[in-house]
C-alpha cells in the first residue's frame, strides 16, 4: 500500500476451489487517496500454469491494534498456581490455573489463546518488570517469587 509491503498471501492449493479469504491489516497514516499494488513474487515448485485470483477488496476500519498489558499476581491454590491477570487500571482481566512446572511462555500462549481480542500481550510483574520473550523458558513460580508450599 503506497509502496509499503502490508503482507503476503499464498494461494497455492491442490484443489482449485475458490475463493480463499486472506485478511491483511494496514494502518492508514493519513486520509486521502492511496495506491494498492499486488505482485506475484514467487511460486511453489509443485504449481503449474499458475495464476493469481483477486475477487474482492474490502477496506474497513478496525479497532486500533494495541498491546494488552497484564499485571501478574500469583498464589498457590492447593497444588496449582493461580495467576491473576489485572489490567493497568487494576481491574481483573483473567485468571489462569497453572501447574508448578508451567513456564512464562506457556502462560503467554494460554493468554493469547484465551484473550483473542488482544493484538499482543505484555506480561508484567508487580514491581513493573516486563517479561520479554527471553523469559519464556523461565518457570512461573520463579519469576513470581513463589516457593512450593
Amino acid at each position: 500500500m503506497d509502496g509499503a509491503l502490508i503482507g503476503e498471501v499464498d494461494q497455492y492449493s491442490l484443489d482449485t476451489a475458490r475463493p480463499h479469504e486472506h485478511i491483511l491489516y494496514w494502518d492508514c497514516p493519513v486520509a486521502g487517496r492511496h495506491t494498492l499494488r499486488g505482485s506475484v513474487r514467487s511460486k511453489r515448485l509443485e504449481s503449474h500454469n499458475y495464476w493469481i485470483c483477486l475477487r474482492e477488496i474490502k477496506l474497513r476500519p478496525t479497532p486500533t491494534r494495541r498491546t494488552l498489558a497484564l499485571l501478574l499476581q500469583g498464589a498457590w491454590l492447593g497444588d496449582e498456581l493461580e495467576v491473576q491477570c489485572k489490567g493497568m487500571a487494576g481491574h481483573d482481566i483473567a485468571v489462569f490455573l497453572c501447574n508448578r512446572n508451567s513456564t512464562v511462555g506457556q502462560l503467554r500462549e494460554k493468554a493469547l489463546e484465551t484473550l483473542d481480542f488482544a493484538w499482543q500481550i505484555a506480561l508484567m510483574l508487580p514491581h513493573s518488570g516486563l517479561l520479554d520473550a527471553e523469559d519464556d523458558p523461565e518457570l512461573l513460580v520463579s519469576v513470581l517469587g513463589l516457593a512450593w508450599e
